[in-house]
Order: structure tokens, then sequence, then C-alpha cells
């Protein structure tokens, strides 16, 4: 894996390449913790092993849950055997293969930090 995923979980079905109206409006919707945590672990900008490594600030990237591959959002959402369970509790199946509403990814993402599989967010770092 080389942390270039694309960001697991969201379309725009937006064929013009602009903002879609309706995907910005259920955003707005969400808490401030909510959306800082779907964004920060969409985009890998948050307390995964693979962001904190780049930053230099942790000796390797690889899953602190598994220990095989590097730890990103596209790892833990869809190949991490550690993170089987959560992903069944959450989408319904072992493995994430279609798009779901952002708040089932909020949900996936609320157990594994209250599991202390991942790291809540960059800003509990320090």
């Amino acid at each position: 894996a080389s942390g270039s995923e694309p960001a697991v979980g969201l379309s725009s079905g937006c064929s013009s390449g602009g903002p879609d109206r309706a995907i910005s409006e259920r955003l707005l919707c969400l808490s401030w913790s909510s959306l800082r945590n779907l964004v920060g672990y969409l985009t890998g900008h948050c307390g995964l092993r693979r962001h904190i490594y780049v930053m230099e600030l942790m000796p390797d990237l690889f899953c602190g849950v598994c220990e095989k591959e590097e730890e990103t959002h596209f790892h833990l959402m869809t190949d991490c055997v550690g993170c089987k369970e959560i992903r069944f509790r959450t989408f319904g199946w072992n493995r994430m293969v279609r798009l779901f509403p952002f708040m089932v990814i909020v949900r996936f993402v609320r157990i594994a930090v209250n599991l202390r599989l991942i790291r809540p967010g960059f800003v509990y770092l320090f």
C-alpha cells in the first residue's frame, strides 16, 4: 500500500466535477467533532500511523492492529483483519464494497477510536 489510496466510502456523484450540494448539506449537519474525525480519517491527516510516520513522529508505519500493512484509512476500512468485526458491525459485512452514508463511516471511526484501534485525531497526539 502506497498511502495514496482513494477516499474510501465517499463519492460526489457529480459528473461536472463541481461541488455536490446534497453532500455539502449533509456534511454541514454533522457535529464539529464528527466532521473533523470524518475529514481527518478519510484524508489520512489524523492519528493514523502512516501520517505520523511521514511527519517523522513515529518509527514505523505498520498497522498497530494487524502489523501487516501500512496503517491507512483505506487499509482499516477494507483489508485489516483486526478490524473485521468492526466492519461487519458497521457495514453489515466483512469487506467494504460500496459507498456508505457519511454517518455510517463516522460510526466506523467512532467504534475504532473507542476500541483504541486508532488514535482519535492528530490534535490528541501532543
